[in-house]
């Protein structure tokens, strides 16, 4: 069985207790993420309780900043905790939290980079297969118009590899170190992701990737898009 996950509700003091563990049929989570930097101080000291009672194996915190993660690190060491992992959005045309450090001080401390939308909504996908429309597509399409030349690029290292575009993006974010996430409803997706995180690519295929994508200037709805859900601190 994989990892089973489970995340902190804001404004709430339970896991979700009893019933969360008989819908899963198992007395604990693997990895219990805190989404959102709200009170952290106190929304920690509640999962620390919890797993201390045994129901959470591991700790991980989503959409917090460097100094959000650092500070969270803090209470957990106080406690006899290791922080497990940050889940950020990160892809290979998000990578802000690569340039602003992030990344490089989760590897200095061993703390898993777990991302999200490592696909970018179909974004990172193959622009030759054609999809429905939807109002997303349509906003995606435009910032496609941008990245011809990424594209050219991904479609060519996926060539070389005997790999599909997505699995280019995938496999991109695990030779970063980065574990991706992913929204696999069919099972061959399932079986392109296990692929994908096993492809080695090359130092001058990072690099040409990188530039392309940064040369493209498509814009996404961010790595910060969820700041404007983290609450004030009490006073």
């Amino acid at each position: 069985m994989g990892n089973i996950e489970a995340k902190a509700v804001i404004g709430t003091n339970s896991w979700g207790g009893k019933a969360y563990g008989k819908a899963l049929r198992r007395s604990y989570v693997d990895i219990y993420w805190l989404h959102l930097p709200t009170d952290i101080e106190q929304h920690l000291s509640e999962i620390i309780g919890l797993y201390k009672e045994g129901k959470i194996r591991n700790i991980g915190v989503s959409n917090f900043t460097l100094e959000e993660c650092r500070l969270a690190k803090r209470i957990l060491d106080k406690a006899g905790i290791p922080l497990y992992g940050v889940q950020n959005h990160y892809s290979l045309i998000s990578r802000e939290w690569e340039k602003n450090g992030l990344l490089d001080w989760c590897r200095e401390n061993g703390i898993a980079f777990w991302a999200w939308a490592v696909l970018e909504e179909g974004m990172l996908t193959d622009p030759r297969v054609k999809t429905k429309f939807s109002l997303m597509k349509f906003f995606m399409d435009r910032q496609k118009r941008k990245m011809y030349e990424l594209y050219r690029v991904m479609i060519a290292v996926a060539k070389r590899h005997h790999i599909t575009v997505p699995q280019v993006a995938e496999a991109y974010c695990v030779n970063k170190g980065v574990v991706p996430i992913c929204g696999c409803r069919k099972p061959k997706q399932v079986r392109e992701l296990a692929e994908a995180v096993n492809v080695k690519l090359t130092s001058g295929e990072i690099r040409r990737l990188e530039e392309a994508a940064d040369q493209s200037g498509a814009k996404v709805l961010g790595h910060d898009l969820f700041r404007f859900a983290v609450l004030k601190k009490r006073s």
